[in-house]
């Protein structure tokens, strides 16, 4: 479980748990703090701002929760992908924060490029492209009504952001939906005139008005 140290301004990341048992959070909490140190961003729990991730316990399980850029759930049958076996065991939830962490700062760099490309659909993707790309039909659908960044789609989707990346790729590969670059934003600037001598200086300063024979 070594650590990946990242700068300190990528480090700390935050997590808010929901819907669980006052044990519950007693075990994530002091399994988080017994990974302190081994996991590559360092973790907080918060109670009231939006988190990083989301830890959503067995009373919402099966609760939509939208515009949060990762989640984890508690299970008590076998768990898959963004689900925590319970009783909890350090290993898994040592996994599933780096998942989390990977997965959150690439959201933040994406989220930080001056231009981000877009993906347009074309036409309606083969049954056989659908099949192999999980969620893909749902990824789909949200490209049908405007085009989407990979960030975006990722959060509007539920999938994780790897996982449109490849789907965007296919589908930009096959011909099923093409790329449209974001205009960067332009700033113009608005060139101050200059004014000539001190006075003119003084009365500009003081808002009063300026002859244009005081200006350049």
């Amino acid at each position: 479980m070594a650590a990946i140290r990242r700068p300190e301004s990528e480090s700390v990341l935050t997590y808010r748990l929901v819907g669980v048992s006052a044990r519950e959070e007693m075990v994530f909490k002091s399994i988080v703090g017994l990974l302190g140190g081994r996991t590559s961003q360092q973790w907080q729990v918060v109670e009231t701002t939006e988190p990083d991730l989301l830890v959503i316990g067995f009373e919402s399980a099966d609760t939509l929760v939208p515009d949060i850029r990762a989640k984890v759930t508690f299970r008590r049958s076998t768990a898959t992908g963004n689900d925590l076996q319970w009783p909890l065991r350090a290993g898994n939830v040592f996994e599933h924060l780096e998942r989390a962490g990977e997965q959150i700062l690439d959201l933040r760099q994406s989220r930080g490029r001056e231009v981000a490309a877009s993906f347009r659909l074309l036409r309606w993707p083969t049954q056989q492209l659908l099949r192999a790309h999980p969620g893909a039909v749902r990824l789909a659908t949200l490209m049908a009504s405007r085009p989407f960044a990979e960030s975006e789609l990722a959060q509007r989707s539920g999938c994780d952001l790897a996982s449109c990346r490849r789907f965007l790729q296919a589908m930009e590969d096959s011909g099923f939906a093409e790329r449209v670059e974001s205009p960067r934003s332009e700033v113009v600037a608005i060139k101050e005139p200059v004014l000539k001598g001190l006075f003119a200086r003084i009365r500009s300063r003081l808002g009063l008005p300026v002859t244009h024979s005081e200006r350049e």
